[in-house]
């Protein structure tokens, strides 16, 4: 081989190394590219996450106010069945009580008509 040819296969070399060199330049552009592309979308995704975040604690909030609602309303539920058994036995101590009232009111009737039959019978 000679000088000149030995000349031109290290060129054709070189020519084809930077030839590599300018595409991986490209490819590397385009990579870089792509990063872009993907950091976008990451941002994106973490907004997203935020956004679900806020919807989280929005839920959260809402939860807790569900929640002394409902306590709230346990205590009225109690209050209430409290005030119904206080009136049934309010009822029942009226109900005991006209009981004796009207054996008492028997009592004097029939000890009247004992005495008069006319008058007890205007009663």
């Amino acid at each position: 081989m000679t000088e000149a040819e030995f000349q031109r296969l290290v060129l054709q070399e070189l020519r084809g190394i930077k030839t590599q060199i300018n595409g991986t330049n490209e490819e590397i552009s385009g990579i870089k590219g792509e990063i872009c592309g993907i950091k976008g979308e990451v941002s994106g995704i973490k907004g997203e996450i935020n956004s679900i975040k806020t919807q989280m604690n929005d839920m959260n909030n809402e939860i807790i106010t569900i929640k002394v609602r409902q306590d709230e309303m346990y205590e009225i539920v109690k209050a209430i069945e409290h005030s119904n058994q206080v009136g049934k036995a309010e009822i029942e101590n009226n109900n005991l009580r006209l009981t004796k009232i009207e054996g008492k009111i028997k009592k004097v009737a029939q000890a009247y008509n004992e005495e008069d039959n006319d008058k007890a019978a205007n009663l």
